[in-house]
């Protein structure tokens, strides 16, 4: 190769150089892509040793079930949820929701799409007397849930159900792509029964109002919301991700207005999708 730069001409040589050093440059954006992961990995491992040891195993298998602590107790996750852990555990994704936590003693938290219950645990570190309902549509994800529930609290409880407008309804449920993005499909690969807002919130509270109500189900809310939007009236904060492209999310926003005095959009986040704060 050194041969053949000498007797190109003058003109090529920079662009050739350019080529040539591509493969420093992909070097230099993994090794950086390695440095960051073990930034937020190294404080739930331990030390930079087990983080290492964790990156490796999620190399070889990245279903393969790992463990860390977080609030001082195990958290389970497989390599395919590590995107989760980075947005709710370590960028604090749902940091905002801090005081709502705070203001009651046992607030009672709907958490629907839970993935493997990093907003449970999160909200769990911020008051361990929460009540927390967890909802997850993946039956394998869902065991992942389960396990970090029954490490943590007996206030949380995990339930394999896909978020819908009817109860008891089988449904298509697709597990192609990030573990974060699995959705109800017609698609899919697995089955899933139905639950609506009305028996979750049934079985979450024995009282009227619903303190929080979490929301991430990957394009099912327009069904699972706009089907009885006027439960809505028991919920005294409601955080919402939409899916544009996927469901009607001006209709999703039309329900939700006539129930909040105000609803924002929560800015720097690392995802595109809108997600929405809603308070009375």
């Amino acid at each position: 190769m050194k041969g053949f730069f000498k007797i190109l001409p003058m003109r090529h040589r920079k662009e050739c150089h350019y080529n040539e050093n591509l493969p420093n440059v992909a070097m230099m954006s993994r090794f950086r892509k390695l440095l960051e992961t073990l930034r937020w990995l190294t404080p739930l491992a331990g030390d930079r040793i087990a983080a290492a040891r964790i990156l490796i195993r999620r190399k070889r298998d990245p279903f393969r079930l790992l463990q860390v602590k977080y609030d001082g107790k195990p958290l389970f996750f497989r390599g395919i949820d590590s995107n989760a852990i980075v947005e709710v555990l370590h960028e604090g994704e749902y940091k905002f929701l801090d005081a709502d936590l705070r203001s009651t003693y046992a607030p009672c938290v709907l958490d629907v799409g839970a993935h493997i219950g990093t907003f449970a645990a999160w909200a769990l570190s911020v008051n361990p007397q929460a009540h927390i309902l967890s909802v997850e549509a993946d039956i394998h994800t869902f065991a992942v849930a389960t396990k970090n529930a029954g490490s943590r609290s007996a206030n949380w409880r995990v339930v394999n159900f896909a978020a819908s407008g009817t109860n008891g309804k089988r449904l298509r449920f697709s597990t192609a792509g990030p573990s974060m993005s699995h959705r109800v499909s017609s698609e899919g690969d697995l089955e899933v029964e139905t639950i609506n807002l009305q028996t979750l919130m049934d079985t979450v509270s024995k009282r009227a109002d619903i303190d929080i109500l979490k929301i991430d189900i990957e394009g099912s809310e327009e069904d699972f919301l706009c089907a009885t939007p006027e439960l809505l009236a028991s919920v005294k904060c409601l955080v919402i991700e939409l899916h544009p492209g996927i469901c009607d999310t001006e209709r999703v926003r039309k329900a939700i207005s006539s129930h909040f005095k105000t609803v924002t959009e929560v800015l720097g986040r690392r995802s595109d999708k809108p997600l929405l704060l809603c308070r009375k």
